[in-house]
């Protein structure tokens, strides 16, 4: 796919796309960092999660929640809403 998309340009012969062919291509390998360890780049990548579930500890935590909240928080961590 890579050779077809133009990614890939370490081959030999040629590629003729007939007509209004277009061609995409969606990337399965992450672009990590090199400098970074393996944790490192998993933790950038999910980052934002961690600071969403961070929030959802504060709101859980709070002594003055109305009842139904808890069970809202703990859904939503559950990926169930």
């Amino acid at each position: 796919m890579k050779v077809i998309a133009g990614i890939d340009e370490e081959y030999d012969g040629t590629l003729t796309l007939k007509g209004d062919i277009k061609v995409g291509y969606l990337a399965q390998e992450p672009q990590l960092d090199p400098t970074k360890t393996v944790r490192e780049n998993i933790l950038d990548g999910i980052q934002d999660k961690m600071l969403e579930l961070h929030a959802l500890d504060q709101v859980d935590s709070s002594p003055h929640l109305p009842a139904p909240l808890p069970y809202l928080t703990y859904s939503i961590r559950k990926g169930q809403l």
